[in-house]
């Protein structure tokens, strides 16, 4: 059992702590009435993720193409028998996807906030802010059709495989959101207190710049392979002698503006002399305004002896299958591709922050 001088002790202590209660609150509640009074600047750290659906498309033709020739061979040992070649065309399909982006951030922020309107039921506060946000994004393939990375030919000679066999062939959009995104809000700011801590909710009007950059590519492989399969057993093991590779690669860039509806719930901690640390989430979307998207093109012409072997008179010896063939006529060809990029109609942000808010001495 505690002597009786602890015990008196132990009760004046708990005396004193019983009392000062009320005056801490009220002390707290005159912090709070003062700050609410002043204009306030705060600086923090934010991050968060940028989100949005991205659509690409491709659009490919072949203009220019020299008129396939009469009479022309495919392929060596035709045996005098003109076979019909294909054309070193169309350029392959036209590609249309989307994807879905989630772009992370680390950025800083800076926020004013004004006075509470003392005449306005609730007392809310005016507040601005604008983020920089260093966007580490990946780099994503919005539209694909097959591979385009890089053409692999069989090791092999050309007139034992079909142009399919060509791997590597395809069309390709990538597009990845630029390092810098900036946005700005303004709104109100309303208090209100749970279990003692004070937060506040602030709806706000927002608008977010970014960027986008992107890259196309198409490879496509012909060969002079005949139009259909030959009915002469010493014939029907053989394709066309020449490969054609085209590639078609281009670059673009693009801005884009949203504006739309956000809020922001912080709250708040212990003051430190003159400043407040506040931590706080938000989260926001964006109508996309202005323009939504952009292209660019390329264009590649290629001229080569593709039909490569000329018919064979009847009164001539037949060659033997594997022969060098006869020189025959150009194909020209220009091959066009145009790749488009566009942002969806609405994106989003989410986020999460720390901020040191300067609230003056009392």
């Amino acid at each position: 059992m505690w002597p009786p001088v602890n015990r008196l002790a132990l009760l004046i202590c708990s005396l004193c702590l019983i009392s000062s209660l009320p005056a801490v609150a009220d002390e707290r509640q005159e912090q709070r009435d003062a700050e609410r009074g002043r204009f306030a600047v705060a600086i923090g750290i934010a991050s968060g993720v940028l989100i949005a659906q991205e659509n690409g498309s491709i659009d490919k033709t072949v203009t220019n193409l020299t008129p396939t020739p009469t009479g022309v061979g495919c392929r060596n040992g035709n045996l005098n028998v003109a076979v019909p070649c294909k054309t070193p065309a169309p350029f392959g399909p036209n590609v249309n996807s989307s994807t879905n982006s989630v772009s992370p951030n680390v950025g800083v922020n800076l926020e004013l906030f004004a006075p509470a309107f003392e005449f306005v039921p609730t007392k809310p506060r005016f507040f601005a802010a604008v983020e920089y946000l260093p966007t580490f994004a990946a780099n994503l393939t919005v539209a694909l059709d097959g591979a385009a990375t890089t053409f692999l030919v069989p090791d092999q000679r050309p007139s034992t495989f079909g142009a399919s066999s060509i791997g590597g062939q395809g069309s390709r959009l990538t597009a990845q959101v630029m390092t810098s995104v900036v946005t700005a809000d303004a709104g109100l700011a309303f208090d209100f207190e749970f279990k003692e801590r004070l937060f506040r909710f602030k709806p706000f009007a927002g608008w977010i710049r970014w960027g986008v950059v992107s890259d196309g590519r198409v490879l496509a492989a012909f060969k002079n392979d005949p139009v259909t399969a030959s009915t002469n057993p010493i014939q029907s093991n053989f394709f066309g002698d020449n490969i054609r590779l085209v590639t078609a690669t281009g670059h673009g860039s693009g801005f884009f503006n949203g504006v739309g509806p956000g809020f922001e719930l912080e709250m708040e901690l212990a003051k430190r002399g003159p400043l407040r640390p506040i931590l706080y989430i938000t989260g926001a979307g964006y109508k996309t305004v202005g323009t939504d998207w952009f292209e660019y093109k390329a264009s590649t012409s290629v001229q080569d002896n593709f039909y490569a072997a000329a018919a064979i008179p009847p009164s001539a010896q037949p060659p033997f299958p594997g022969a060098p063939a006869v020189t025959g006529p150009l194909a020209t060809a220009t091959y066009n591709a145009t790749w488009t990029f566009q942002v969806d109609e609405w994106s989003y942000r989410a986020g999460l922050g720390m901020r040191l808010r300067w609230v003056g001495f009392d």
